[in-house]
């Protein structure tokens, strides 16, 4: 789990200070409504399987075209 604080929010952006990394920034629809800065946030990474297969079909479908055009 990464964990961070909250140091700048704007309409479409929030710009979070990772602990031990640096910053990154955010789309602000990714927060609770009512975000401020200064508040502790942690944030978890999963794996979507789903998105995964999808893109790698795709791309396989990509480059079965291409191999056909030579």
């Amino acid at each position: 789990m990464i964990t961070g604080i909250v140091d700048q929010v704007n309409n479409q952006v929030v710009l979070v200070v990772i602990d031990n990394f640096g910053s990154i920034e955010l789309p602000r629809k990714a927060f609770p409504a009512g975000i401020r800065e200064g508040e502790a946030i942690r944030i978890e990474i999963t794996i979507d399987q789903q998105a995964t297969e999808r893109r790698q079909a795709d791309i396989a479908s990509i480059q079965d075209r291409l191999r056909k055009r030579t």
